[in-house]
């Protein structure tokens, strides 16, 4: 953790960040490859329990500018029973998704001007962040949508933009205590998603992500090639593979 505090040795105009548990070796690959592949440098930090560093490792070795933060060091809970991937909406994946909020609040007060979150079922297809950084320049957080009916939108945690101030610092500390007072386990989306509804300026302080070019699990397969009608096709800048049953079927559409 120490050479993020070094302003010689990184960027600190960005950063990206995965937090992840062991079991989503493919996934992390996956991911990686998907933004090096648009031409992204930028340093990836991945949070994540202590016992899945070996694990992790493998995953990034063929990769550079890939920083690693152990969660017990920065969050200051027990991760030992985090042995593998927990399913969705599950109580240890609730209890988990608590740690996203403090790494993002974590490498903000390290310095960094941006923090871009992005699970890693997420693939970039072209490089977003020239239009993220376009986005802060006017919004607190730039954060993907989903394809919900309903006033405020309904925002997707798993692929988002945070810039740095006082105010995002203030709702992270918020959204990690309403976590901690939940009655019963809530995953972070809900969580956020009640915080926006609840608060009096929160919304107008979200850029939400269009649906086309931050694509959702939703529009898979909805792509239109009729060249002969449409002035332009939709060119998606990442693909986001929630809206689906299960890890495997995960792996079959990304």
């Amino acid at each position: 953790m120490d050479r993020f505090q070094d302003q010689a040795n990184i960027n600190k105009g960005e950063v990206i960040l995965f937090v992840v548990s062991k079991g989503l070796s493919d996934f992390i690959q996956n991911t990686i490859t998907s933004i090096r592949r648009c031409g992204v440098t930028t340093t990836i930090c991945i949070a994540l329990p202590r016992n899945a560093l070996a694990e992790v490792k493998v995953a990034a070795s063929d990769f550079q500018n890939v920083e690693f933060v152990f969660l017990e060091e920065i969050c200051g809970f027990d991760y030992s029973a985090m042995t593998k991937y927990f399913d969705y909406d599950s109580e240890e994946f609730c209890h988990f998704t608590t740690s996203k909020w403090i790494a993002i609040r974590f490498l903000l007060q390290c310095g960094f001007a941006r923090v871009i979150y992005t699970d890693v079922d997420v693939a970039w297809i072209r490089n977003p962040l020239p239009l993220l950084k376009q986005a802060l320049e006017y919004y607190e957080m730039a954060i993907q949508t989903e394809a919900v009916e309903s006033f405020p939108p309904q925002y997707c945690c798993g692929f988002m933009s945070f810039r740095n101030s006082e105010f995002v610092i203030g709702v992270l500390k918020q959204l990690v205590d309403l976590h901690l007072r939940a009655h019963e386990p809530t995953h972070d989306q809900d969580i956020f998603n009640r915080l926006v509804a609840s608060s009096n300026d929160l919304l107008y302080r979200i850029h939400g992500l269009s649906e086309l070019l931050f694509a959702n699990g939703l529009n898979a397969n909805k792509t239109s090639y009729n060249h002969d009608i449409l002035i332009a096709n939709v060119r998606p800048m990442i693909f986001h593979a929630n809206w689906t049953i299960g890890v495997e079927n995960k792996r079959l559409l990304l």
